[in-house]
């Protein structure tokens, strides 16, 4: 973001967008990045709106997932809310399934190191 303001200093706001495959890489950016704080870039302190649609997989904070009671087959609506979570190892079915990596980077933050590290 830091070229494109530089590039284009009359710039008055900034959209990060992704569909499908560039969803995920936006949402992944969108947490891991120092953008964006407070709705704002970091450089110039532009609104920054980032644009999420339709991604193969979500990237959760912490290693607790949606209870099965929560994920509605149907639509659920913008009332539905959801307040049963869990661990898959700590009693959610499915973790065997998973191969046991269901935290992992790509699904969660396991496995990430700060830093950069190995």
């Amino acid at each position: 973001l830091a070229w494109t303001q530089t590039e284009y200093p009359r710039l008055e706001r900034l959209t990060v967008a992704g569909f499908s495959s560039g969803a995920a890489l936006a949402l992944r950016w969108a947490a891991l990045s120092q953008e964006g704080t407070d709705g704002r870039t970091a450089l110039r302190g532009l609104p920054l709106r980032i644009v999420v649609v339709s991604p193969p997989t979500l990237l959760y904070l912490t290693s607790e997932r949606p209870a099965a009671s929560c994920r509605g087959t149907g639509e659920t609506g913008p009332e539905h809310l959801c307040s049963e979570f869990g661990t898959p190892g700590g009693g959610l079915k499915g973790q065997a399934a998973c191969g046991w990596e269901w935290d992992d980077y790509g699904l969660g933050l396991g496995g990430l190191q700060k830093g950069g590290g190995e």
